[in-house]
């Protein structure tokens, strides 16, 4: 019982030593298209080609899988990129697409649990959308949609969800 009392501090350190040593931000490229590239960058996916970066899917993908010709994305949004989209110091997007980002975002909190599906060749987002319909087009593109459910950053988030799912709005953000 002493062994185990001496071992578990010890187990605790090396585990959180570890930790330290990883980026908080993700930056891989995970395709390379004709004239442009998938790049994952702080749990977001962009479009970049020559001349501009398209956000494709706004923050907080928490698990992602890639077969021949589609990535499968699920992601919790987090409503705090309203702040990111309205803050009057960056002033990155004009009111038209401000509306259609305002529209998004609203549509991935009413889902909450988001489903993606990117197509590669040709390019092609699709989402977000809810499990079942996530399913129907995985089946209709011959795909597994398996997400692991035994990731720490899913159970993470599903514990998260679960203590404080009174997630902020858009109008608790942008002021």
């Amino acid at each position: 019982m002493r062994k185990i009392l001496f071992i578990l501090p010890i187990l605790a350190i090396l585990t959180i030593s570890c930790d330290d040593n990883k980026p908080d931000i993700v930056d891989l490229v995970v395709y390379l298209g004709d004239g442009f590239r998938y790049r994952y960058y702080n749990h977001e996916l962009l479009k970049e080609d020559s001349t501009h970066c398209i956000k494709l899917i706004p923050q907080n993908i928490i698990d992602d899988r890639e077969f021949d010709n589609h990535f499968i994305f699920y992601q919790l949004p987090d409503c705090t990129f309203y702040h990111d989209i309205h803050d009057s110091e960056i002033q990155i997007y004009d009111s038209v697409q401000i509306d259609s980002l305002d529209a998004l975002f609203d549509k991935m909190l009413d889902i909450f649990n988001c489903y993606w599906i990117v197509t590669k060749e040709p390019s092609k987002v699709e989402g977000p959308m809810t499990k079942e319909d996530f399913e129907k087009l995985c089946k209709k593109y011959n795909i597994e949609p398996s997400f692991d459910d035994g990731s720490f950053a899913y159970k993470t988030w599903k514990v998260y969800d679960f203590f404080f799912n009174n997630w902020p709005t858009k109008e608790d953000v942008v002021k």
